[in-house]
């Protein structure tokens, strides 16, 4: 047996140190007590006289010895604690390199943790943690001072704790690197500050495979947009409008009493649309509409006035077949009354089911109004309803002569009254009628529409719904309570409150709605919200449910959606479109028994889907295919259809069978070759554009504002690095020296960031996009952006956001400071934007401006009269405040360096510095408030449209009825009419056609324009044109002229193909 001291020397040992270490000590131990039992047993036999001697010299050696063992023992002991904890650190640091790798991955190669004061560490998501004082990242990714967030874990000889710091990556054009540092402290037994630390670094590096692609501009007639009835659809294609499939009463629009289907995309050249540019349609069952030059048009079936041309063609049966076909349109004609002379911005036609004509209406926005005609059986036209009765004494007030209408019968009719009345009044309407609210009738002030103005509205089956200042309203029938109301018609009087939806919508805003017909959406904060029978919940609500849910769970993550779209059958598919992809859930093939989605499936397609339409089901959309019903969707300008082909729906030259699970391509629409351009800015000496949901620019590069990790002009379009996703572009724009798009629902940033423009927390010029963050930015929907000289823009959640200089105010902050993340533009109560949802916003040079429920306001520097509110020229206004004389909606807003332009009911004002005739109203006095551009207003009673413009340094272009003009300085051939290049032209003037088949003109009608300080550029049939000058590359043709005179098409597109190479990724 052991002494008890060699036990104790076994304890100590066993005690102290590692496994390894042990037996060798041990072994040690026990031949020197082995060796001490031997000798004593020798002196006990025959050196008896020499024990005490022996025994001492023995225990001398002894001690010797069992010093010199502890020495070692303690020189071990060390020295395995630190190799135990160096490894350790080690661990902890390649930990933390895995955590950073992993949410790198799962952001598209994007770190969601930047700026100097932002670090992974233990315990953070993948946005990391804020550290007040910040991290010296540069000097080694020091962490002595982050905050300590470990905890103690118990050792054999004390306590230690570990943590991880990983600082932002740095993004070159060999990659993505990072270091990762991991901290070990050690602490003795009843000590509270540690003994020793041990660190160890681990870098990363994921590499870049990079090569250069050519990608071919546009050839062909280029999509913009399009809808699917039951069983037809219908594109616009280069501003033109095409039609396919069923024919049955009229559908295709070819006029006389043609009932042939079609097989493929038909151009429409009949009646009141011939020579004129479409810019929106919209198909119902069995009639379709479109809005061409401002004006509304509608086609086919009639029989309950919801062509809205004014004809009564009197109550006809469903099923009389031959009346029918009597009051039918076979060619568009123009809808009447009050919308005769007025520019419309939207048009949607309703499905009647089957010749269902209860059902059968339309409607349309002008000015910010909704007007709606064709049968009221549902209340969905949204007139009053009146309580007792009259005879037709009232019928001269618009409503059917031979009808009975419904008012209080002590009262004569009209009466400036109408207390406790709801919606629908049960009458045909064969000519627009304002919905409740927007007339001039005495009781319009009890409408809930009253003093708003609407943005987006969706015609359902029953009952309809619109977005007025934000808030979304339905009425109609309830069916599944999809218009909220416990009665069979929803109210729109102030005494309901059934209309105004809430549930998940509450305290945001909406900015898109569709109505099916037994459930309906909005998308707000950038997502969906459904209430009715299927609200993407994973439930067929088969009760119905009046309260709007959020929509959650997308196959792919909840991605920003920019707009929702339904198909208005029975359980009819509902869609969701952002970020270039769609999402679809309903009935996938009405009428049989194929499954009822419940939750949104992904469509799959490689290209960026920009529309879509549902006929007759999905059918197809979530890749089944099969009978009944078509589905179809726009993708780089082209349509790809999915389901039955009966009638030739499929628009590919075919008719009979089905295309099953694949999408097939129409013919004659579309594109042959190339990739479609969909948005276009253009800056001091450099454009930008979104080139099939990848942003593009060309010209000057200095400061990186092109985007392409350098510094270097480009002659043609080449794409901008570092964004995560290469099709879920939206926008773009160009600024003075830097560039901003909207990829996947989020704001991008390059280029000079002296003032914090950029918007990446530091100063120093980006050569490629920078995600843009800071007070929790990243997580908003962006819905618009704006590049001005020193600051940046954007609207999120339906908010104005700022960034940058603010010398003068122009970011809105009631402030002259700058800052390099995003503030809210100030709407506190007392302000002008307080309750009020941005849809629209501008950067100038030196202030911003802003369409908020549909009116503009401006601020920042007063020069000039660019606030626009007839105030003092001199000083700043730190606030926005309304611009004056405008009492139409606004639907669209531009700014040039130092004045702006607003398009009111299709009618260009503008206001500010005009020394240029820049505001184009023949003179060069400037404005301090809105000025009509006559030019392009037109006559009462044939106004002129316009859809878009264009504001440069010192010259402005504007599209009008299809044509392109420019005014202000000739110089460098920046007004694109051939001429001189000498002096100023005082109003619009069209830019020059070249060649009828390859430029600008009727061949290749413009629908985006783009202004620069030396030229401009246009989007026509999906290709880019340029004119002015190009001495730095700015007209995108691989030449560099001083004056391009008209306008010219671009080169090709250049694109470095860089994939993150995942797979390749070095730990070190």
């Amino acid at each position: 047996m052991p002494t008890p001291r060699s036990a104790a020397l076994v304890h100590f040992v066993s005690m102290s140190q590692p496994r390894e270490n042990r037996q060798q000590i041990l072994q040690t131990l026990r031949r020197i007590v082995a060796s001490r039992k031997e000798h004593s047993v020798y002196s006990n036999t025959r050196q008896q006289g020499f024990i005490l001697p022996a025994l001492i010299v023995l225990s001398l050696l002894l001690m010797s010895m069992g010093l010199v063992a502890l020495q070692y023992v303690a020189s071990s002991t060390n020295s395995v604690q630190s190799a135990f904890y160096n490894n350790m650190s080690k661990e902890v640091a390649h930990a933390g390199a895995s955590l950073a790798y992993s949410c790198l991955r799962s952001n598209g190669g994007a770190a969601q943790w930047t700026g100097s004061k932002k670090a992974l560490t233990v315990g953070s998501d993948c946005a990391g943690i804020t550290y007040a004082g910040g991290i010296d990242c540069a000097a080694g990714r020091d962490a002595s001072i982050a905050p300590d967030t470990s905890t103690l874990s118990q050792g054999p000889n004390g306590s230690w704790k570990s943590r991880f710091i990983v600082c932002e990556p740095t993004v070159g054009t060999g990659g993505i690197s990072y270091i990762a540092k991991g901290i070990v402290e050690f602490y003795y037994a009843g000590s509270s500050t540690p003994t020793r630390s041990f660190t160890s670094l681990t870098k990363v590096n994921i590499p870049y495979d990079l090569s250069a692609s050519t990608v071919r501009k546009a050839v062909g007639k280029a999509v913009t947009q399009m809808e699917s009835g039951g069983n037809s659809n219908c594109a616009i294609a280069n501003q033109q409008l095409y039609c396919w499939g069923v024919n049955n009463v009229g559908q295709m629009a070819q006029g006389g009493s043609d009932t042939a289907s079609r097989s493929s995309p038909t151009l429409i050249t009949t009646g009141a649309l011939s020579g004129k540019r479409v810019t929106y349609t919209s198909m119902g069952y069995t009639n379709g509409c479109a809005i061409a030059d401002g004006r509304s048009y509608c086609w086919a079936i009639n029989q309950r006035g919801q062509l809205g041309n004014g004809t009564a063609p009197g109550f006809l049966s469903d099923f009389d077949i031959v009346a029918l076909l009597a009051a039918t349109r076979y060619q568009p004609t123009q809808v009447t009354g009050p919308l005769a002379n007025v520019n419309t911005t939207k048009i949607s036609a309703s499905w009647a089911l089957d010749n269902n004509a209860d059902r059968s209406h339309s409607c349309a926005l002008a000015n910010g109004a909704v007007y709606c005609w064709g049968s009221n059986y549902y209340g969905q036209l949204g007139q009053p309803k009146y309580e007792g009765a009259v005879d037709v004494l009232c019928a001269a007030s618009g409503w059917v002569a031979g009808y009975i209408l419904f008012v209080p019968s002590s009262w004569l009719c009209p009466k400036p009254e109408y207390t406790g009345m709801s919606i629908g009044d049960n009458h045909d309407y064969y000519s627009p009628s304002p919905i409740l609210g927007f007339g001039s009738r005495p009781q319009e002030s009890q409408g809930l529409f009253y003093g708003k103005r609407v943005t987006d509205f969706d015609t359902g089956v029953f009952g309809d719904c619109a977005i007025a200042n934000g808030s979304v309203y339905c009425w109609g029938e309830n069916t599944l309570q999809v218009r909220g109301s416990a009665d069979p018609l929803g109210g729109l009087t102030t005494q309901s409150t059934n209309a105004l939806k809430q549930g998940d919508l509450s305290g945001r805003y909406a900015t898109s709605v569709a109505a099916a017909s037994t459930s309906a959406c909005a998308v707000a904060d950038g997502r969906m919200n459904c209430w009715g029978r299927l609200r993407g919940d994973g439930v067929d609500n088969v009760v119905g449910n009046s309260t709007p849910k959020a929509v959650t769970g997308l196959p792919d993550g909840d991605k920003v959606i920019d707009k929702v779209k339904s198909s208005t059958e029975l359980s009819g598919p509902i869609c969701g479109f952002g970020s270039g992809d769609s999402y679809c859930w309903g009935l996938n093939q009405p009428g049989t028994a194929s499954p009822l989605h419940v939750r949104p499936t992904m469509l799959n397609t490689n290209e960026s889907i920009t529309d879509g339409g549902t006929g007759g089901g999905a059918a197809g959309l979530f890749g089944i295919g099969g009978t009944p019903g078509n589905s179809c969707y726009v993708a780089n300008a082209t349509v790809y259809c999915i389901g039955n082909n009966e009638y030739g729906q499929l628009g590919n030259g075919t008719t009979g069978g089905s295309s099953g699970s694949s999408f097939v391509k129409a013919n004659t629409i579309g594109l042959t070759d190339g990739k479609a351009a969909t948005d276009i800015s253009s800056g001091t000496d450099y454009s930008c554009a979104i080139i099939d949901g990848q942003p593009y620019c060309w010209g000057n590069g200095s400061s990186g504002k092109l985007g392409n990790g350098d510094s270097l002009n480009r002659t043609h379009p080449y794409g901008v690095n570092g964004l995560p996703d290469s099709t879920s572009s939206t926008q773009v724009t160009a600024g003075n020296a830097h560039s901003c798009s909207i990829t996947g629902g989020h704001a991008y940033c390059w280029g000079s960031n002296a003032s914090g423009q950029v918007g990446s927390g530091a100063n120093n010029p980006q050569l490629s996009a920078r995600l843009v963050t800071g007070s929790g930015f990243e997580s908003m929907a962006v819905t618009d952006i704006s590049a001005g000289r020193d600051h940046t823009c954007a609207v999120a959640n339906s908010k104005a956001y700022c960034w940058g200089l603010n010398t003068y105010g122009q970011l809105g902050n009631n402030t002259t400071t700058a800052t390099g993340t995003p503030t809210a533009v100030r709407a506190n109560s007392g302000d002008a934007l307080y309750g009020k949802q941005v849809t629209k916003i501008v950067a100038g040079d030196r202030f911003t401006c802003a369409i908020a429920d549909g009116q503009p306001y401006c601020w920042g520097e007063r020069a000039s009269g660019k606030i626009g509110n007839g105030g003092s020229t001199s000083g700043n206004t730190l606030l926005p405040a309304a611009v004056s004389n405008m009492t139409g909606a606004s639907t669209d807003l531009e700014a040039g360096p130092d004045y702006a332009c607003a398009i009111e009911s299709g009618i260009p004002k503008c206001w500010g510095e005009n020394q240029y005739y820049q505001l184009g109203i023949n003179s060069t006095v400037d404005q301090t408030t809105p000025t009509t551009n006559t030019t392009l207003q037109g006559s009462s009673s044939s106004p002129k449209n316009t859809t878009s413009m264009a504001l440069g340094t010192s010259s402005a272009c504007a599209i009008t009825n299809g044509t392109t003009y420019c005014w202000g300085s000739r110089a460098n051939g920046r007004i694109g009419n051939g001429g001189t290049t000498t002096g100023n032209t005082a109003t619009p003037t069209a830019i020059t056609e070249v060649n009828s088949t390859t430029d600008l003109g009727p061949q290749n009608t413009p629908y985006k324009l783009s202004a620069g300080s030396f030229g401009s550029c246009a989007i026509a049939n999906a290709r880019i044109y340029c004119w002015g000058d190009g001495s730095q590359g700015q007209m995108g043709t691989d030449t560099t002229p001083s004056a391009t005179l008209a306008p010219g098409i671009t080169a090709d597109y250049t694109r470095d193909v860089t994939i993150i190479s995942w797979a390749n990724t070095i730990f070190y």
